[in-house]
């Protein structure tokens, strides 16, 4: 006599297991040197953060993850279509996914700070490519994507959707994977050789305490900062466009363009040691200078 066992599934399942599987192919890339292994592991990173956007428009409509064409020509009801029907709709794709995402879930962005943008507008195409197109990269190049797609967006996700696994854990074996603390060793070596005057601290943009903090000797100041895990950096900075953080009282905020926030250069800064938060921080065209949480001088002078 033979039983027929129920299997079920579930995005967010099958987000975890392609995050599981990215990072044994990484951790396979980096120890035997294998470009298939760091294909593979971009391929399965993309993947998970896909089937996570689609479970935020799943909690709150099914129908938001699918080609709105699609509905209207396969479904009897298009606002009210069948889950057989949903099989074989075509879902959104990157841009439109992340369309949706800002239209119909826009406190996740508002509440956890995730950005749609390192989805598709760099790990997305950076994926394209390695799927289409006959092309190089380096370890570098491909550390950058993972790290940031999983920091700027991955993590938020999960707290968002209040999942029951954690991401920290995640962000651990990327670390691991990529030898980081080698790296960090190896750089801060070079800059001692160099004369440098530099500090470590947690970088905004992949939460990696590699971000390194040097210094102009003349001032005392923060002049330019990098992280040797993203690659994010900040090459050139003038004292003038300093501001006063919020969260340590000191001359040593700065805006990024690139990150849409304002960055704190203290590396004893909480914001540091809590992986690296971002400052809202906006340029205000009334009285051309920076609003620092909600705080800019026309409020100051009201």
């Amino acid at each position: 006599m033979t039983t027929n066992n129920r299997l079920g599934f579930s995005l967010i399942e099958n987000a975890y297991d392609s995050l599981d599987h990215g990072i044994e192919h990484l951790e396979k890339a980096v120890t035997e040197d294998n470009p298939f292994e760091y294909k593979r592991a971009v391929l399965d990173f993309c993947h998970a953060a896909e089937l996570l956007l689609k479970e935020v428009l799943f909690r709150i409509n099914p129908i938001y993850v699918f080609d709105k064409n699609d509905l209207f020509k396969r479904c009897e009801d298009p606002l009210n279509p069948t889950i057989n029907e949903l099989y074989i709709c075509r879902s959104l794709e990157v841009n439109p996914l992340c369309d949706a995402i800002r239209k119909y879930a826009p406190d996740l962005s508002a509440n956890t700070g995730a950005n749609l943008k390192v989805f598709s507008n760099t790990a997305a195409p950076f994926r394209n490519k390695i799927q289409h197109f006959c092309f190089e990269t380096s370890e570098e190049e491909v550390r950058g994507i993972l790290l940031k797609l999983s920091y700027q967006l991955l993590s938020p996700v999960y707290t968002y959707l209040d999942m029951d696994k954690e991401f920290d854990p995640i962000m651990e074996r990327l670390y691991v994977a990529f030898r980081m603390e080698n790296v960090i060793n190896y750089h801060s070596e070079e800059l001692r050789d160099q004369n440098k005057v530099f500090d470590i601290g947690s970088c905004f943009s992949c939460g990696l305490y590699g971000l390194f903090l040097l210094f102009d000797n003349s001032t005392g100041y923060t002049n330019s900062c990098h992280c040797v895990g993203c690659g994010f950096a900040l090459p050139k900075i003038p004292i003038e466009e300093y501001r006063v953080c919020p969260e340590c009282s000191g001359y040593t905020l700065i805006y990024s363009s690139e990150l849409q926030g304002g960055v704190c250069t203290y590396y004893r800064c909480a914001n540091h040691k809590d992986g690296g938060i971002l400052i809202s921080m906006e340029f205000c065209t009334d009285c051309h200078d920076y609003k620092v949480e909600e705080v800019c001088k026309c409020t100051e002078d009201i």
